[in-house]
Parts: C-alpha cells; sequence; structure tokens
C-alpha cells in the first residue's frame, strides 16, 4: 500500500477528540462576539446562541446544531447592527435538538410581556434548546447543568422589578393643607441575601490547555453570584496540572490556567484586590497510579472562598460537569 494510502488510513482511525475544528468557524464566532456588544436583550442572547455554537465546533458536532446556533447568533447581532429591538419572525427550529423541559418553557413563555425578563429570557432559551441537544446524546447528566442554567435564568427573569412610573408633582387641588396630619410612609421589610447552595470550587481543563470551557464558565457563574452577594467574600484561586511533561512547563501551564479563570472574573466585573492567585504546577495530583480519569481531574483551577464568617454559611461542591479529555 503506498504510503499516501496508510496516512489517510491512520488519519480516519484518529479519536473524534484528536481532530480540530474549523478555524475559520472559531474566528467567526469571536468576530460576532465583539460585534454584539453587551447593552440589550438581543446581545445576551447572541453571546448564549455563540457560547453553544462554539461549544459543538470544539466537539467536532455533526448534527447541524452547531450552524443553526451559529445562524441564529448571525441573525441576532444583525438587527442589533440594524437597530431592530426584537424578532420579526418565528425562527426556524434548531437541528439535533428535542424539547425537555415543558415546565420551564411554559415558564418561559409566560415572560413574553415583561420588559425587564427579556435579558434572562433570551440566554434562557438557548440552555433548554442546548439541554434538549445533550439529553438524548449524552444523557440527563450532561444536559443538567444547561437545564440548572436556564432555571436559574428564569427565576432571575421572574423575580426582576419594572421602573417605578414617574408620578407627576400633585396640582394645587391636590396638595394636603399645611395643617394636615403627617402619615410616615410603610417601613419597608429588608430581606436577607438568598442562601446559596453547593457553590463550585473546582473548574478542569483539556490536556496542554488553558481555555475555559462552557461547563466551566456556567460554574464560574455560580461562584460570582456568591461573591456579588457577599461583598466581604474573597477568592483565591489554585492552578494545577498533570503530572505528564516537566516541573517547569506545568507551573508554566498551571500559570496559564489560573490567569485564563482571573481574567474572566475581571471581565465579569470582579475587582481584583478580591482575587488571589497561585499556581502548583504538578506538585499536587491525584494519589495513586495515573489514568485518564484522574489526569482529568488534575487538570484544574481550585476555587476557595475567603471569610470565615461567611464561608461556614456557604456549601461548597467538587464539580466535575466540565472534566474534559
Amino acid at each position: 500500500m503506498k504510503h499516501g494510502h496508510w496516512l489517510l488510513l491512520w488519519c480516519l482511525s484518529l479519536p473524534a477528540w484528536a481532530a480540530q475544528p474549523d478555524p475559520a468557524m472559531l474566528a467567526q464566532i469571536a468576530d460576532l462576539h465583539a460585534r454584539a456588544g453587551s447593552t440589550s436583550p438581543l446581545a445576551a442572547s447572541a453571546h448564549a446562541w455563540l457560547d453553544f455554537a462554539q461549544e459543538e465546533f470544539i466537539e467536532l458536532d455533526n448534527t447541524g446544531v452547531a450552524e443553526d446556533a451559529l445562524a441564529r447568533a448571525q441573525q441576532l447581532v444583525d438587527w442589533i447592527e440594524h437597530g431592530q429591538g426584537h424578532a420579526v419572525a418565528a425562527p426556524d427550529p434548531v437541528r439535533g435538538s428535542v424539547r425537555v423541559r415543558e415546565d420551564l418553557w411554559q415558564r418561559w413563555a409566560a415572560l413574553v410581556s415583561k420588559p425587564c425578563a427579556q435579558v434572562w429570557r433570551g440566554p434562557a432559551e438557548v440552555k433548554l434548546i442546548w439541554a434538549g441537544h445533550e439529553q438524548p446524546e449524552l444523557g440527563e447528566r450532561h444536559a443538567s447543568q444547561q437545564v440548572q442554567d436556564a432555571e436559574w435564568r428564569l427565576q432571575q427573569a421572574e423575580n426582576c422589578a419594572e421602573p417605578s412610573p414617574v408620578v407627576p408633582a400633585p396640582s394645587a387641588e391636590q396638595r394636603l393643607p399645611l395643617d394636615a396630619p403627617i402619615v410616615p410612609p410603610p417601613v419597608k421589610s429588608v430581606s436577607r441575601p438568598p442562601t446559596l447552595e453547593k457553590i463550585p470550587n473546582v473548574v478542569h481543563f483539556a490536556t496542554d490547555r488553558a481555555e475555559l470551557s462552557v461547563a466551566s464558565r456556567a460554574a464560574l457563574q455560580q461562584v460570582l453570584t456568591a461573591l456579588q452577594t457577599y461583598p466581604q467574600l474573597h477568592l483565591r484561586l489554585g492552578g494545577h496540572a498533570d503530572s505528564r511533561g516537566n516541573a517547569r512547563y506545568n507551573l508554566r501551564l498551571s500559570e496559564r490556567r489560573v490567569a485564563a479563570v482571573r481574567q474572566y472574573l475581571l471581565q465579569q466585573g470582579m475587582p481584583a484586590s478580591r482575587l488571589e492567585v497561585q499556581a502548583f504546577g504538578m506538585q499536587r495530583t491525584q494519589p495513586g497510579k495515573p489514568t485518564l480519569l484522574s489526569r482529568a481531574r488534575d487538570r484544574r483551577v481550585e476555587l476557595q472562598l475567603v471569610n470565615p464568617q461567611v464561608v461556614q454559611h456557604l456549601q461548597s461542591e467538587v464539580q466535575e460537569r466540565d472534566l474534559q479529555k
């Protein structure tokens, strides 16, 4: 057999994770992220569709869902750039996705006439469609992150308060006489911050990579909620690598990973003064003989909330929804 035929057979035998996504598609996604901006409900939906498309392109999905998600994002960005405030036609179905969690779809539909809800409602739709893609393909466990994210966004949408209407000043006829009794306004009850449970304390990375996956960013959003709810909290970030490669390279890799998490949190508005970073390289790997699973767990950035008075009321969890090869 000729050398070229052997090369073709070798390429076809490569596992799916060894292939690479189309760089042109990833460049188009990055361009649309930049063009979408961040000041409108349409922008929030566009970014959610782009995250969906990017994740599926990276995973080399062949159902058509990545192309459809990218087309939705492109359409939204076009509307943003042409000053259209809402969709003008019902969108086409998304290939490779089924309808899941009808109860959440009903909550989504009920929010259509609530203006302040739209910045949450649009991304919630994307998350439900994303879950409808993950569940038939990988099962409920892999779809659960998108379902939880959709449910959280719908809760935010339902809780949002519309701006109070502007009340005109009373006319002379409406003003109270000077001797009228003064009635103090009712005292508003101050609600305590919501109880937060199971805050993720780790995110994971692919082999030799320092980019955050969509699942990792979702986990970091839960951490951000805790940080925003409790301003006295600080976050300590610890970067790690698995045991393959030399110590110097792995230290640099763990530095890149912790820098990626820090940069993401800064972009979400978290002050640098509340973040501490440290890189450990391959010093703290899983005990025992290395396996694919243990190495996936080693490629991580640990997230430690710091403030004893607050942390004792929070519950952390070692989330593994973002484990990668």
